[in-house]
């Protein structure tokens, strides 16, 4: 509602300045051609904004939005709205190493690799035997450099052994690890 108010406003300001400059005297053809394109451009400028805005439309506090954002499918919101999602979760709880590794998967899909080996870092700070953030270390070193690197072999290896033994991911980061060998 401010908005709309703020946006009649500016109207009306708009219009009685080109009345004012117009009326002021001496109001050459070209003062009344400039007054005339600069009320014509304000003027689109609010059409258009009345076409694609939302002016009536109320403001909604970052938590509102949080809460709105946290009671939807994950997987029908776009990328930038998980990525705030996560990073609430990181504020709320700095401590849990399951948002970092998220994120860090996040970025991997992305293909943002820098970015996800430091959030796979970022959870490995917070729990060294995390087994997701030791094969994000590994597949987003695999990633940067385009080849295997013992670092990224090492951490794959750490990751398998951070891993229950029943866990199916552990036979298909072992069969990567076998193929990655020379």
């Amino acid at each position: 509602m401010l908005g709309l108010a703020l946006l009649s406003l500016g109207f009306l300001a708009a219009a009685l300045a080109a009345f004012l400059i117009v009326r002021a005297g001496g109001a050459t053809p070209r003062k009344r051609w400039l007054v005339a394109v600069t009320f014509g451009a304000i003027l689109c400028g609010g059409i258009f904004y009345m076409a694609i805005g939302k002016p009536t439309m109320p403001d909604q506090p970052f938590a509102a939005r949080m809460a709105q954002l946290r009671h939807s499918d994950l997987l029908s919101l776009p990328a930038e709205a998980i990525e705030v999602m996560l990073q609430d979760a990181l504020r709320r709880d700095p401590n849990d190493p399951r948002p970092h590794a998220f994120y860090g998967r996040v970025l991997m899909s992305e293909g943002r690799y820098d970015e996800a080996l430091r959030a796979f870092m970022g959870a490995l700070r917070r729990d060294p035997k995390f087994a997701d953030a030791l094969a994000g270390v590994g597949q987003s070193l695999l990633a940067i450099n385009g080849a295997p690197t013992p670092e990224a072999i090492a951490a794959l290896e750490a990751a398998i052994d951070a891993m229950p033994p029943d866990e199916p991911r552990r036979a298909q980061i072992g069969m990567m690890v076998s193929a990655l060998k020379p």
